[in-house]
């Protein structure tokens, strides 16, 4: 997204839950950009942009950054 749409904040891939290292993705995850026009241009791309050959499906986050993006970041 970054070459696309512009600076990116902070990124997280939502992962199940595992004992020892990184689960596996749940196959969804936030991207915060830092400016409001960077959000406008990766919503355009929705189902337009792909990553490993699957069309990446791009929404509005109703979820408040804070709690989701480490301090300092938002």
């Amino acid at each position: 997204f970054r070459s696309k749409c512009g600076a990116i904040v902070h990124a997280k891939i939502v992962r199940e839950k595992h004992p020892v290292g990184k689960g596996r993705s749940k196959g969804w995850g936030l991207v915060q950009f830092e400016l409001q026009e960077s959000v406008e241009k990766a919503l355009a791309l929705s189902e337009v942009i792909g990553i490993r050959e699957k069309l990446v499906k791009v929404d509005r986050s109703h979820m408040p950054a804070v709690g989701l993006v480490p301090p300092g970041m938002h």
